[in-house]
């Protein structure tokens, strides 16, 4: 079955900073929830592994990607495939758009088609939507603290800092942003608490949405 994904997702930097970096696999690796890159093959795409808890049980696939970067439109292409030991392979064809986001930062536009085939094929065609969805999202929120602080952020910050009596060029240097973690520590994805916590966040919309429409009419139901 396959599962077709149309989203964007905000990271507070500039275009070109988000897309130079996204432009390095390593890096890309290295924040994708579960993510391990193995090496390169001599025809240029990479073996990788992502990893997923499903309750006590841990499911591996293993396989390869190969990701096409365009600068002039900022476009990376993606085509990834993979299996388990249990029979179930996967394979998804996406395109990561860097995008103009708000004053001066970015977004990623992902456009994505996945397909699942084997023993976990009911699970993606349950959950598997609300959990790519999810995964984008952590990865984005990844990228996003990976990179070090907006020098314009960090100035006006400094500006405000002598304002107030603070030190202006004396103090020590602002740590910078922490790197992702080595593909070699990549987390299992909790596919569990992602659900709940995708739940969770349906439950809470739609009250929102009750609640609005309450107000709306008066607070007749």
């Amino acid at each position: 079955m396959a599962l077709t994904l149309n989203e964007r997702f905000p990271v507070a930097h500039p275009v070109p900073v988000v897309w130079e970096r996204l432009a390095d696999i390593h890096f890309v690796a290295a924040c994708f929830p579960g993510a391990a890159l193995q090496g390169e093959r001599e025809d240029g795409s990479y073996e990788g592994t992502i990893t997923m808890q499903l309750g006590p049980t841990k499911v591996s696939f293993a396989g390869s990607v190969v990701i096409d970067h365009d600068d002039p439109t900022r476009t990376a292409t993606l085509r990834a495939k993979g299996a388990d030991t249990k029979r179930t392979r996967a394979s998804a064809d996406a395109t990561v758009r860097v995008e103009p986001y708000g004053d001066g930062q970015a977004q990623l536009h992902v456009e994505a088609e996945v397909d699942v085939v084997g023993p976990l094929a009911q699970f993606a065609r349950a959950g598997g939507m609300e959990l790519t969805r999810t995964l984008l999202r952590d990865f984005a929120a990844a990228v996003d603290g990976a990179l070090p602080p907006d020098p314009s952020t960090a100035a006006v910050a400094g500006a405000g800092a002598g304002a107030a009596g603070g030190p202006t060029g004396s103090g020590p240097a602002a740590t910078p942003a922490a790197a992702p973690a080595p593909a070699s520590a990549a987390t299992p994805i909790s596919v569990v608490r992602i659900l709940r916590r995708s739940f969770a966040n349906a439950v809470r919309r739609w009250f929102g949405r009750r609640w609005f429409g309450r107000r709306n009419s008066g607070g007749r139901a």
